[in-house]
């Protein structure tokens, strides 16, 4: 009997080393195929993360070049429209990849949306008294301009340099 089987397994032992290499393959295509869906989801996310990068710089450096004294006479990319059309593309790319930012990051960045938000409606007042030559607006409270641009020279540069450490964290 013994004998029997040892011979039936050798009949149905091609079959079955055939049918093992089949799923080996099958399963290691599989694998592989994950493997690039993994890899290109990675490299969308790094590209993201790029991108929320450069605006955040590009808004810091519009906030900057706004708060200089002599600025607010003149009429460079770096006025109150320039500013706002930096903010809104900066929360328009962040809140539409918000998903792809670990937490840690997101945490910082909302700082920094916070503090950027808290100036330029401080400026609007500002830029709205301006433009109507005083006459139909009461005057911004010239206090809370100060308080305002000391909060961002001395803690905007903080939260932003956290942003750049967690950022490079990322991506070494």
């Amino acid at each position: 009997m013994f004998n029997f089987l040892c011979m039936q397994f050798t009949n149905f032992s091609p079959i079955l080393t055939s049918l093992i290499t089949v799923i080996g393959f099958w399963i290691a295509f599989i694998y592989k195929r994950r493997e690039i869906k993994y890899s290109r989801l990675h490299e969308e996310r790094f590209i993201i993360l790029k991108d929320i990068y450069k605006r955040i710089v590009q808004l810091d450096i519009h906030i900057k070049e706004y708060m200089k004294p002599n600025n607010f006479l003149s009429d460079t990319e770096y006025s109150y429209k320039g500013l706002a059309e930096a903010y809104n593309f900066f929360l328009k790319e962040y809140l539409e990849n918000k998903v792809f930012i670990p937490t840690d990051v997101g945490v910082e960045i909302e700082k920094f949306r916070n503090y950027c938000s808290g100036a330029i409606d401080q400026y609007f007042v500002f830029e709205r008294y301006k433009n109507t030559g005083g006459n139909q607006r009461m005057p911004p409270d010239q206090a809370k301009l100060d308080e305002m641009e000391k909060g961002l020279k001395k803690d905007l540069p903080i939260v932003l340099k956290t942003i750049e450490d967690k950022f490079k964290k990322i991506f070494n």
